[in-house]
């Protein structure tokens, strides 16, 4: 095989390497937000403590400490609120989507608020 003809496969190969790479990063950082933010989320569970939920999901992105009213408890069946919530925790993964995973607590530290937020 010539010198050139061997250039231009290296250089075809290459070419079709990099959407094949593009799609299982894509696939790798999907499959990595799931193990690391959805599946911890989901084992959140009313009245849990601030180092519970830290110890599943890590350190949060943001802390709000403000007082609110109306919270929800988002789960499969409905979606609850009947608490007080004095401080969220803000968990934002990478995503295109802009989405945010946040837990909210009473004022003794226990979860009372769990929903997960994204952009349309």
């Amino acid at each position: 095989m010539s010198d050139i003809r061997r250039r231009l496969l290296q250089l075809v190969a290459t070419m079709l390497a990099f959407p094949v790479v593009f799609v299982a990063m894509c696939y790798g950082i999907g499959w990595y937000q799931d193990w690391r933010y959805v599946h911890p989320f989901e084992r959140v569970k009313r009245g849990d403590s601030q180092e519970r939920v830290v110890a599943l999901l890590g350190s949060p992105h943001r802390v709000i400490v403000e007082r609110n009213d109306h919270v929800l408890w988002e789960t499969q069946e409905k979606i609850d609120s009947d608490a007080v919530s004095v401080k969220e925790f803000r968990y934002v993964p990478f995503s295109i989507a802009g989405e945010e995973y946040s837990i909210g607590f009473d004022a003794s530290g226990r979860a009372v608020s769990k929903f997960h937020i994204t952009s349309p």
